[in-house]
Protein backbone atom coordinates (compact mmCIF):
# COMPACT_ATOMS: atom_id res chain seq x y z
CA UNK A 1 0.00 0.00 0.00
CA UNK A 2 2.69 2.50 0.60
CA UNK A 3 4.35 1.56 -2.32
CA UNK A 4 1.38 2.63 -4.05
CA UNK A 5 0.94 5.60 -2.33
CA UNK A 6 4.37 7.02 -2.86
CA UNK A 7 3.44 5.98 -6.80
CA UNK A 8 0.00 7.98 -6.78
CA UNK A 9 2.49 11.25 -5.32
CA UNK A 10 4.81 10.46 -8.19
CA UNK A 11 1.47 10.80 -10.85
CA UNK A 12 0.55 13.80 -8.80
CA UNK A 13 3.95 15.50 -9.37
CA UNK A 14 4.08 14.37 -13.04
CA UNK A 15 0.53 15.64 -13.66
CA UNK A 16 1.55 19.02 -12.45
CA UNK A 17 5.24 19.19 -13.11
CA UNK A 18 5.66 17.28 -16.41
CA UNK A 19 2.39 17.06 -18.51
CA UNK A 20 1.38 20.31 -17.73
CA UNK A 21 2.68 22.92 -19.64
CA UNK A 22 2.37 26.72 -19.63
CA UNK A 23 -0.39 27.06 -21.95
CA UNK A 24 -2.71 24.74 -19.54
CA UNK A 25 -1.48 26.43 -16.48
CA UNK A 26 -1.93 29.48 -17.72
CA UNK A 27 -5.86 28.99 -19.36
CA UNK A 28 -7.05 26.64 -16.37
CA UNK A 29 -7.70 29.65 -14.57
CA UNK A 30 -9.77 31.39 -17.73
CA UNK A 31 -11.33 28.12 -19.45
CA UNK A 32 -13.61 25.22 -17.82
CA UNK A 33 -12.83 22.82 -20.76
CA UNK A 34 -9.16 24.08 -20.32
CA UNK A 35 -9.40 23.06 -16.02
CA UNK A 36 -11.42 19.63 -17.81
CA UNK A 37 -8.39 18.80 -19.66
CA UNK A 38 -6.39 19.55 -17.01
CA UNK A 39 -8.38 17.32 -14.85
CA UNK A 40 -8.52 14.55 -17.35
CA UNK A 41 -4.90 13.53 -17.69
CA UNK A 42 -4.40 13.63 -13.90
CA UNK A 43 -7.53 10.99 -13.96
CA UNK A 44 -5.54 9.17 -16.79
CA UNK A 45 -2.57 8.72 -14.84
CA UNK A 46 -4.69 7.51 -11.72
CA UNK A 47 -6.36 5.10 -13.93
CA UNK A 48 -2.97 3.85 -15.66
CA UNK A 49 -1.29 3.37 -12.27
CA UNK A 50 -4.67 1.72 -10.86
CA UNK A 51 -7.08 0.73 -13.59
CA UNK A 52 -9.72 1.48 -11.90
CA UNK A 53 -12.20 3.36 -14.14
CA UNK A 54 -14.23 4.79 -11.34
CA UNK A 55 -10.95 6.49 -9.87
CA UNK A 56 -10.36 8.36 -13.08
CA UNK A 57 -14.00 9.74 -12.82
CA UNK A 58 -13.66 10.67 -9.36
CA UNK A 59 -10.12 12.07 -9.79
CA UNK A 60 -10.91 14.15 -12.89
CA UNK A 61 -13.85 16.07 -10.53
CA UNK A 62 -12.05 15.73 -7.48
CA UNK A 63 -8.85 17.57 -9.00
CA UNK A 64 -11.15 20.06 -11.03
CA UNK A 65 -12.81 21.26 -7.94
CA UNK A 66 -10.01 21.40 -5.65
CA UNK A 67 -7.85 23.72 -8.73
CA UNK A 68 -10.97 26.01 -8.84
CA UNK A 69 -10.72 26.40 -5.29
CA UNK A 70 -7.14 27.71 -5.77
CA UNK A 71 -8.09 29.73 -8.94
CA UNK A 72 -10.18 31.45 -6.98
CA UNK A 73 -8.26 32.26 -4.58
CA UNK A 74 -10.66 30.09 -1.93
CA UNK A 75 -7.33 27.84 -0.80
CA UNK A 76 -3.65 28.47 -0.76
CA UNK A 77 -0.85 26.28 -2.77
CA UNK A 78 -0.22 24.85 0.24
CA UNK A 79 -3.65 23.57 1.09
CA UNK A 80 -4.37 22.77 -2.69
CA UNK A 81 -1.17 20.27 -2.54
CA UNK A 82 -2.10 19.06 0.56
CA UNK A 83 -5.59 18.24 -0.44
CA UNK A 84 -4.17 16.37 -3.28
CA UNK A 85 -2.79 14.38 -1.20
CA UNK A 86 -5.13 13.61 0.82
CA UNK A 87 -7.35 12.64 -1.83
CA UNK A 88 -4.66 9.75 -3.02
CA UNK A 89 -5.03 8.66 0.52
CA UNK A 90 -8.46 8.48 0.53
CA UNK A 91 -8.44 6.44 -3.14
CA UNK A 92 -6.17 3.99 -1.52
CA UNK A 93 -8.84 3.30 1.87
CA UNK A 94 -11.58 3.25 -1.82
CA UNK A 95 -9.12 0.31 -2.89
CA UNK A 96 -9.06 -2.17 0.10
Amino acid sequence: MILLFIQLIICHAFGDFVFQNDYIANRKCDSGYILFIHGLIYGALIYLLTGNLLLLFIEIIVHMLIDYCKIKDIISFRKDQLLHILSKAIYLGLMI
